[in-house]
C-alpha cells in the first residue's frame, strides 16, 4: 500500500530559501541607500525652506526699514524660529535634530 503524501521536498524548500536569501541580500542594502538619500533630500529641502523664510522676512523688513541688517534677521530667527513659518513650527531633521543658521558677509548658511 502506497502512502500518498502531499507537500514539498527538502530540495524544493532549500531552493526557495536560497532565492529568498538572494533577494534579501539585494533588497536590504538598497532600502538603506534609499533611506539615506531620502534623509539627505529632506535636510536639503528644509535648509532651503529655512533660508527662504529668513530672506523673505529680511525683504519684508527692508521695505519698511532700510537700516535692517541680515544678521539681525538671523538673530531674530534663532530667538523665535516658529515666527518664520506659517504652521508655527521650525523644520527638524529626520532624526529629530535641528538646523543651524549662520550669516557671514551677507551670505546665509544652513547646516544640520
Amino acid at each position: 500500500m502506497r502512502n500518498n503524501q502531499s507537500g514539498f521536498t527538502l530540495m524544493e524548500l532549500i531552493v526557495v530559501v536560497v532565492i529568498i536569501g538572494i533577494l534579501a541580500a539585494i533588497a536590504v542594502p538598497k532600502y538603506f541607500d534609499l533611506t539615506s538619500n531620502a534623509e539627505t533630500a529632506t535636510n536639503e529641502a528644509n535648509a532651503k525652506a529655512i533660508e527662504a523664510a529668513i530672506l523673505m522676512e529680511y525683504s519684508n523688513q527692508l521695505m519698511t526699514d532700510s537700516s535692517t541688517d541680515l544678521a539681525d534677521v538671523v538673530t531674530a530667527y534663532e530667538t523665535a524660529p516658529e515666527d518664520f513659518f506659517l504652521n508655527g513650527e521650525e523644520p527638524t531633521t529626520p532624526s529629530g535634530g535641528s538646523y543651524t543658521v549662520t550669516e557671514s558677509g551677507g551670505q546665509l548658511s544652513v547646516t544640520w
